[in-house]
């Protein structure tokens, strides 16, 4: 499970410099980084959820 957290660290890190590297089209949808930051939004609530209901 440890593993795990470091890999999942380690995701939302680069995708969060990602995110930071597109910056300003960040909030528009119609760009390529708010498609994109948009899709991260949704893995990153799943991975939350999957993470709090594992043991």
């Amino acid at each position: 499970m440890k593993d795990f957290l470091t890999l999942l660290a380690g995701v939302l890190i680069g995708a969060l410099f990602f995110v930071l590297i597109w910056g300003t089209g960040g909030n528009d949808n119609s760009s390529l980084a708010g498609k994109s930051k948009n899709i991260f939004d949704n893995v990153t609530i799943e991975m939350t959820n999957k993470v709090k209901v594992s043991p």
